[in-house]
């Protein structure tokens, strides 16, 4: 049986409860205060980084939807980012299927443009120059560029006295003798060269009147058909061409492929339109400038052509003259090649 504690046991034991609870000395407060300060701060501290990552992302992301869309990465078809040493830009992608490689040594060098192809140092592509740019089909990529001066050399023949009226002829038989047919400009004019009475025919298929008297003369398709009669008899490969229609300076492009054009133009590149004789002939129209005259063309300087000119020798006109007279005689001209 518990026996029942008394007033004294009782405050006997209060006493000693009281003397079992120390009191927290000043120093175990200071370490706790900084606990919780260390706590609170390493708290805050998180919860600013959060936040600073929150706001980053946010924009970022704003940023990046402001920008351009940019080109994507290229095909995975493409065999390669750069050719020789031109590199591809993002909008020229070349599509290259396996089937369309050549396998032989023969297609590679055949398919091989690489030597072709300017040689750069890594850093910057090749941009082509106007001289590299083809404009007839024939050029190539670092072709020179235009020479100033090109004359050939050809030698004159002159009309008088034989052919007072025959520049025609005569510059056909300067440009045979160039490519060495031993042609006398007579033989050529009394054989080859269709003729039609004086005011009484086509200048463009017959001479009109008598080249070594009283005549008139005739265009390109009569001097064609002239030269292509001899060469047809000589066997020859060559044959005459007409070229007429064309701006004179893109006669120039003959001259530089060693190649005399024959040209209609006016005496001394007077550029006198004047007509001396003109009519319906079956029903066509047909006329003559009183002062038409054909030549060779052989060279040109920056601002002459050359010419051997059956009337006065080998002889520079201005180019603007040139072109002016060549274009009151409709542009004709005619080439053996």
């Amino acid at each position: 049986m518990t026996p029942v504690p008394t007033k004294e046991d009782s405050k006997s034991d209060n006493v000693n409860l009281t003397e079992s609870i120390a009191c927290p000395s000043a120093k175990e407060n200071g370490h706790r205060l900084l606990k919780n300060l260390s706590l609170t701060f390493l708290s805050f501290f998180i919860t600013m980084l959060f936040a600073t990552a929150v706001v980053y992302a946010v924009v970022s992301n704003t940023r990046k939807t402001d920008l351009p869309q940019t080109q994507t990465d290229p095909p995975s078809t493409i065999e390669s980012l750069f050719i020789g040493n031109l590199p591809i830009t993002d909008t020229d992608y070349i599509q290259t299927e396996k089937s369309d490689v050549p396998t032989d040594k023969a297609s590679d060098a055949a398919n091989d443009t690489t030597d072709d192809m300017p040689v750069t140092d890594g850093h910057e592509s090749y941009i082509p120059t106007d001289a590299d740019v083809p404009t007839d089909g024939t050029a190539k990529p670092n072709e020179p560029p235009k020479k100033q001066n090109v004359i050939l050399s050809v030698n004159n023949i002159l009309q008088n006295p034989e052919l007072p009226n025959g520049c025609e002829v005569v510059s056909l038989s300067i440009v045979l003798s160039h490519y060495g047919f031993p042609i006398f400009p007579l033989d050529l004019y009394n054989k080859y060269m269709p003729k039609a009475p004086y005011k009484n025919g086509n200048p463009r298929y017959y001479y009109i009147g008598d080249a070594t008297g009283v005549g008139l003369g005739c265009y390109a398709p009569c001097v064609v058909t002239t030269g292509n009669g001899y060469l047809a008899e000589q066997g020859s490969e060559l044959k005459a061409y007409d070229v007429s229609g064309h701006p004179f300076e893109h006669y120039e492009s003959y001259i530089e492929r060693g190649i005399p054009v024959i040209i209609w133009g006016t005496v001394e590149m007077n550029a006198n339109d004047k007509l001396c004789w003109e009519g319906i002939l079956g029903g066509q129209y047909v006329n003559w400038h009183a002062y038409s005259h054909c030549l060779v063309l052989i060279g040109y300087t920056e601002s002459t052509y050359v010419f051997c000119d059956p009337l006065v020798g080998i002889v520079e006109y201005g180019k603007q003259a040139v072109s002016d007279s060549f274009n009151i005689m409709y542009n004709q001209a005619c080439i053996i090649e």
